[in-house]
């Protein structure tokens, strides 16, 4: 026995009703992808943001340490009446020498002793050519004893000085600062300025590693 008109027509509106149901469930995923898709994007983003956010605050924590070091260095010298004498080679060769012992301290892990050794020539030589690789090898003592927080205080000050021979060196060392206080955001802006910074230093290859480890 044949369906009735009445039931052909019903079979007709529910598929009708389906179908139409269908389209529509299609239409929301389209936009559940689509949304999905922009906030992916928006994370993206935020990401870039926290990480130019971070570069800036070691550019700026440098900057100020730079600043300081300037101020106070011009507090604690008086205006000479005459031009400064230069360093005589007796007095250079000491400080030469105790930065040799103090280095020799920190190869044998000596740690707290070279840093006190590297302390006294930052404060005895403060414009020698030794005083920024002291600067730097204070901060690698603190390193060494995992202080980290220090550390990157310490790194930061080597660039204070001119034409110093240890800025990419400090500016990798921030970066593991960074990674050793699980700051992965400020880590991969410290290795990205090194970078940006100094292309062709030596560290570049070891940076652009710590960039792949910290994904």
């Amino acid at each position: 026995m044949g369906e009735s008109p009445e039931t052909m027509v019903w079979r007709e509106e529910t598929r009708d009703a389906v179908q139409a149901l269908r389209l529509a469930v299609e239409a929301v995923n389209e936009r559940q992808e689509h949304q999905i898709e922009l906030l992916h994007q928006a994370d993206a983003r935020s990401r870039r943001l926290q990480q130019d956010l971070a570069a800036l605050q070691v550019q700026h924590a440098a900057l100020t340490a730079r600043i300081k070091s300037l101020e106070d260095r011009q507090a604690a010298r008086p205006e000479p009446s005459h031009p400064p004498h230069a360093w005589s080679g007796e007095t250079a060769h000491e400080v030469q020498a105790a930065y040799q012992r103090a280095l020799r301290q920190y190869r044998d892990r000596n740690f707290a002793v070279a840093m006190d050794l590297f302390a006294e020539i930052i404060l005895k030589a403060p414009h020698s050519e030794w005083a920024d690789n002291a600067q730097y090898w204070r901060a690698e003592c603190l390193y060494g004893l995992e202080r980290y927080r220090q550390a990157l205080a310490e790194f930061t000050k080597v660039f204070a000085y001119e034409n110093t021979q240890k800025a990419d060196d400090a500016q990798f060392k921030i970066g593991r600062c960074y990674v050793a206080l699980g700051e992965t955001e400020r880590a991969h802006a410290a290795f990205n300025k090194l970078l940006a910074e100094y292309p062709d230093s030596e560290y570049a290859d070891m940076a652009r590693q710590q960039l792949r480890h910290l994904r």
